[in-house]
């Protein structure tokens, strides 16, 4: 309905955020009154309006960085859209003063990650308010029943294949990996790239870039068994969820800081102690150089991956509304 009136960009986030907050605010004001109510970021502010009338406990779940990671991308497309031919468009001002007038009202606002509550203490969210919880993730017998394999060495007939699944944006830092693809175009490395595509396909015409496009999950998870590293050089996620995806592949992550905890580093991956070029080269000629640590950080990521279960979640949310 909303695209047939032509909205589109913001104006159709905004429009569905609002009719998405009619309907919850219709069906909630028929609902019992309870100790406490759970509202997802920029879509509760209505919702939550009527539970202080009923003073129930407001838990926010935000679900990014907020406005500070809108600086982060708008400095990166500044510097790179021109290049990358990106079509990302800033928020409206309604838009964050909505968000805020949430954030006031929260009795608590749940973060997936440290990344994600410094990000909001830096916008002035009250800090206190703020509990980090994790995103959760269910391992299941298949992953359990795959065995990871890795050759003593990379050569051109066995190449080490790096995985970048996702969006191909900015955001994610997909110029990083293009550009480390440009530099190592002559090393036994191909990149495998997954997911809806924001850049000029000029950018992906690469001898060791293989664009596959949007994948089914059947495919997703063949391409997280078939490769030997997944590469995660966000400059912001709220958690970023593939990087246990990957791990229940037993499948090492190289990530930078910017996301959630979940890579250690030399123990289930890699971590990148800047997000930029230079480091990510750096942290594939070791795997290329030296194999063996693949073969080490694999054998660690399921259990990695088990720290994040959904009963722990479930405690994590529990213990939010009793406090």
């Amino acid at each position: 309905m909303l695209r047939a009136k032509k909205l589109k960009g913001w104006d159709l986030i905004i429009a569905r955020n609002n009719y998405f907050e009619d309907i919850a605010k219709n069906i909630f004001t028929k609902l019992p009154s309870t100790d406490a109510v759970l509202g997802i970021s920029y879509t509760s502010l209505k919702v939550f309006e009527v539970a202080a009338q009923r003073n129930q406990k407001k838990i926010l779940f935000q679900i990014d960085p907020g406005l500070k990671e809108e600086h982060i991308v708008a400095d990166i497309v500044a510097r790179y859209g021109q290049v990358y031919t990106t079509h990302w468009e800033p928020a409206p001002a309604t838009y964050w003063n909505a968000w805020r007038e949430e954030c006031a009202m929260a009795d608590v606002i749940m973060a997936n990650s440290a990344w994600s509550k410094d990000a909001l203490v830096e916008e002035g969210i009250e800090e206190q308010k703020i509990k980090v919880v994790p995103l959760p993730f269910q391992i299941e017998k298949k992953h359990y029943d795959f065995k990871k394999q890795y050759p003593s060495g990379f050569s051109n007939e066995r190449p080490l294949r790096c995985l970048f699944l996702g969006t191909l944006t900015l955001r994610k830092g997909v110029h990083i990996v293009l550009e480390v693809a440009s530099r190592l175009v002559n090393a036994p490395i191909e990149f495998i790239m997954v997911g809806q595509n924001e850049l000029d396909m000029k950018l992906l015409d690469k001898p060791n870039v293989k664009y596959k496009g949007v994948a089914s999950r059947a495919d997703t998870d063949a391409y997280y068994q078939s490769s030997d590293v997944f590469l995660f050089p966000t400059l912001s996620d709220g958690f970023g969820l593939t990087q246990l995806e990957a791990m229940a592949w037993q499948l090492p992550v190289i990530a930078s800081k910017h996301c959630g905890e979940v890579v250690v580093d030399q123990v289930n991956g890699l971590e990148l102690d800047t997000c930029d070029a230079d480091t990510l080269e750096k942290a594939l000629t070791t795997c290329l150089e030296h194999p063996e640590i693949l073969k080490k950080t694999a054998s660690n990521c399921l259990e990695t991956v088990k720290q994040f279960s959904l009963e722990n979640f479930a405690d994590s949310l529990a213990k939010l509304t009793e406090e």
